[in-house]
């Protein structure tokens, strides 16, 4: 890259001038395009996690109502074995709380206001960062679109596809790279 920013600084001015005005919002663009991928790896983590955290609080919640067998808690015990994560992050458990519903779903009509409003602080991570994302994706467009403005649209097109093919590719081998220590068996 450097190289070729030298060779742009050699060239004549009138093709150095719209580059210097331009390359400032590569770089912003370039950002906001790693906010975003960053910001959806982390309402995917954040939904995986309320998700198992749900299924296993309605579970203890159901387990008074219903004859547990010693192969339904085994199930259990060697769910909470295959995520290998702290499923309490979100939501705290009492072990001795009485059964307040019987449906799985995750709002319910008969459940009371204070549980009501545990559900929703366990989204709010998620909503938070939902907004952000949002927010990059609309400070991406509108400098996309400045960009689109300034210079001929097939050459803007064509440097912002190469920038986004660039950032999913680092993306792509980030995330593979963490499926790949989340494989690494526990010793």
């Amino acid at each position: 890259m450097k190289p070729l920013l030298e060779e742009a600084l050699n060239e004549p001015t009138f093709w150095k001038r719209p580059f210097l005005q331009v390359k400032d919002h590569y770089n912003d663009i370039g950002k906001c395009l790693r906010r975003i991928s960053v910001d959806n790896r982390f309402v995917h983590r954040c939904t995986t996690i309320l998700e198992v955290e749900s299924k296993l609080y309605f579970a203890q919640e159901s387990k008074w109502q219903m004859r547990r067998t010693v192969t339904d808690l085994r199930k259990q015990e060697q769910l909470q074995n295959d995520f290998c994560i702290s499923l309490t992050i979100f939501m705290i458990c009492s072990s001795h709380s009485t059964p307040r519903f019987e449906q799985n779903a995750l709002t319910s009509n008969n459940l009371s206001a204070s549980l009501r409003l545990a559900h929703t602080r366990l989204y709010q991570p998620v909503l938070e960062h939902t907004c952000t994302l949002e927010n990059h994706i609309q400070k991406v467009l509108s400098l996309s679109e400045q960009l689109i403005e300034k210079q001929d649209m097939v050459q803007a097109t064509t440097d912002i596809a190469k920038n986004v093919r660039r950032i999913k590719h680092i993306d792509t081998q980030t995330l593979t790279r963490e499926e790949r220590e989340e494989n690494i068996p526990q010793q």
